[in-house]
């Protein structure tokens, strides 16, 4: 379970922040008035996506990887 502790911390911040981005798309109207524009805004989430990525990798690396 140790191992695979940082992979959940960094896969439940993940699923939040999407989520988060979901409900601002439906506040946003994307959903229904203006779903035109969607394929344009959802492209967006990869922004914070990558970001999240990248500090879950730095995560691993730092914690994980020196202990071994």
């Amino acid at each position: 379970m140790k191992k695979i502790k940082i992979e959940i911390k960094w896969a439940i911040i993940f699923v939040v922040m999407t989520l988060i981005w979901m409900l601002l798309e439906k506040l946003a109207g994307l959903h229904d008035e203006h779903i035109d524009k969607h394929p344009i805004f959802t492209n967006f989430i990869a922004i914070p996506a990558i970001a999240i990525y990248v500090f879950a990798l730095l995560d691993k690396r730092k914690n994980f990887i020196k202990v071994q």
